[in-house]
C-alpha cells in the first residue's frame, strides 16, 4: 500500500503561481488591501490576485466598458451601489444578527426593500428639474409615441430577460446577455415548488 505524501495536494498547472510580480504602491493602498484580505481570510497577495483577475474578466465582457464610458450612468450606478449596500447590510444585520445574514442580504426581503428605497432616493435626488414632456412624434403616430413613453420599462424588461435567460433577442447582444446572466447569478432565487394536484402523490 502506497503511503500518501504529506502536505498540501498538488495544484493544477493553471493554478500554480510560478511568476513573481513586483510593483510599488502607497502605504494607504497596502492598508486597504490588508483590510480587504482580512475580511476574506486571505493574504494581501491573494487579495491582489483576486482583484486583478476580477478586473480583467469584467473588462472583457461586452457592456461593462460601455457603461463605464458613459459618465452619468457610471456615476449614478456607483452612488446607488454604495447606498444600496450600506442600507441593505444594516437591515440584514438588524433582522438576522449574523455576518452570514449580512453577506446574503439579497435573499432577505426586508434588507432588499431597504436597498430598493436607497436606490430610489439616489435617483430622485439627481432627477433634473423641469416637466416630463409627452412625446409627440412626427406623423401623429400615437402607438409609437406610447411605445417611446414606456421605453424605460421596455429596455429594463429586455435586459432583465437577458439576465434571466442568458439569451438576447437583439442581433449582436449575445455576449451582453451572457455577461448579465453570469453577473446576476447570485440574485436569482429558486422557484418554489408547486403543490401537488388532487390525486397526485407527493
Amino acid at each position: 500500500m502506497a503511503l500518501r505524501k504529506r502536505g498540501r495536494p498538488a495544484l493544477p498547472a493553471t493554478a500554480k503561481r510560478s511568476r513573481n510580480f513586483t510593483f510599488r504602491g502607497t502605504a494607504d493602498l497596502h492598508e486597504k488591501l490588508r483590510l480587504a484580505a482580512a475580511q476574506t481570510g486571505g493574504t494581501v497577495s491573494d487579495e491582489i490576485v483576486r482583484r486583478l483577475v476580477a478586473s480583467l474578466d469584467s473588462s472583457s465582457d461586452e457592456g461593462s466598458e460601455r457603461l463605464l464610458s458613459e459618465p452619468a450612468a457610471d456615476a449614478l450606478s456607483r452612488v446607488i451601489a454604495f447606498a444600496m449596500s450600506h442600507a441593505a447590510q444594516h437591515a440584514a444585520f438588524a433582522t438576522t444578527f449574523s455576518l452570514d445574514g449580512v453577506k446574503d442580504w439579497a435573499s432577505n426581503p426586508t434588507a432588499y426593500d431597504q436597498a430598493v428605497r436607497a436606490a430610489q432616493r439616489v435617483l430622485e435626488h439627481y432627477r433634473p428639474p423641469g416637466k416630463v414632456l409627452k412625446l409627440n412624434l412626427p406623423g401623429g403616430d400615437d402607438q409609437l409615441a406610447t411605445a417611446y413613453s414606456e421605453a424605460g420599462v421596455g429596455f429594463a424588461n429586455s435586459f432583465l430577460e437577458e439576465a434571466e435567460t442568458g439569451r438576447s433577442r437583439i442581433s449582436g447582444g449575445a455576449k451582453r446577455a451572457q455577461y448579465l446572466h453570469k453577473l446576476t447569478a447570485p440574485l436569482r432565487h429558486p422557484q418554489p415548488s408547486e403543490p401537488p394536484k388532487r390525486g397526485e402523490k407527493k
